[in-house]
């Protein structure tokens, strides 16, 4: 009977150790559980997530020198944009004292008799050493050899030749016979022509100052053209030691075959 007491204590002891560990196994697993169950339930967004913290760092880090690179272009634009400016101010400053230059010479009087006349080109030729062409108007419209004819602008392009009654002849400053007594703002010559358009200012001399881009303009000294009519531009200056003078090749404002309309008015009285 002892034993057998024994032996139903034994079991009964040991049912109740395995009853235990089985509650504390089931505690354990419930609080594992509750504290780790994103990364139980999700491992793999537990173990991407520091991976995504790493990419957006470098994103940054990225977006941050992609900026200062950015920066650096925008700098580098406004420099080049000011540098634009500051030409551009140069050159309107260049471009108000020629107009100043060309206002101050200009010769155009209230006091001429005749008044200036509207004609048209009706021809336009280089015929062997003439460079000329054929106006509308002659003799019978008070067309006198040696007008003065002007283009837009009242830019110079040369002068009347032979005059009939209803037409008469344009010389272009271009003519190898034509010769205009010229000047810049520190230079003096005369211009004299090439053919097809060409100009040439000569007989300038050379303790004058004369530079590539000086407007050219008539100065009224040599009888016929009025003074203060522009011409053109210097493109390129000829200075040789063993001449007396220097000379420019001149780029006329205007291009003489082009011209469809002109303003004739008197020349000098």
């Amino acid at each position: 009977m002892t034993k057998s007491f024994k032996l139903k204590s034994s079991k009964t002891l040991w049912s109740f150790w395995n009853t235990l560990f089985i509650v504390l196994v089931i505690i354990v697993v419930f609080v594992v559980g509750f504290y780790f169950k994103d990364f139980l339930v999700r491992p793999g967004v537990a173990l991407i997530l520091p991976i995504n913290h790493l990419t957006d760092w470098f994103a940054n880090l990225i977006y941050a020198f992609g900026s200062i690179n950015k920066s650096s272009q925008t700098v580098q634009e406004l420099n080049s944009l000011r540098g634009e400016v500051g030409q551009l101010e140069a050159r309107l400053i260049s471009l108000e004292s020629e107009n100043n230059f060309l206002k101050s010479q200009l010769g155009l009087n209230e006091s001429l008799k005749f008044v200036p006349m509207v004609a048209s080109v009706i021809a336009n030729d280089s015929i062997g050493f003439i460079d000329f062409g054929i106006l509308n108007v002659g003799s019978n419209n008070g067309i006198q050899k040696n007008m003065n004819v002007l283009g837009e602008n009242q830019i110079l392009i040369g002068r009347v030749g032979e005059t009939y009654n209803k037409t008469s002849q344009m010389i272009f400053l271009s003519d190898p016979l034509s010769k205009v007594s010229a000047k810049t703002e520190s230079a003096s010559g005369i211009v004299i022509g090439r053919l097809h358009g060409g100009l040439i200012f000569d007989f300038v001399p050379k303790n004058q100052s004369l530079k590539e881009g000086d407007v050219v303009i008539s100065s009224g000294l040599d009888g016929i053209f009025i003074q203060g009519l522009p011409i053109g531009r210097v493109k390129q200056v000829i200075n040789i030691d063993s001449e007396i003078y220097q000379q420019a090749v001149i780029e006329p404002f205007i291009d003489y075959t082009s011209v469809g309309s002109v303003l004739i008015i008197e020349g000098v009285q």
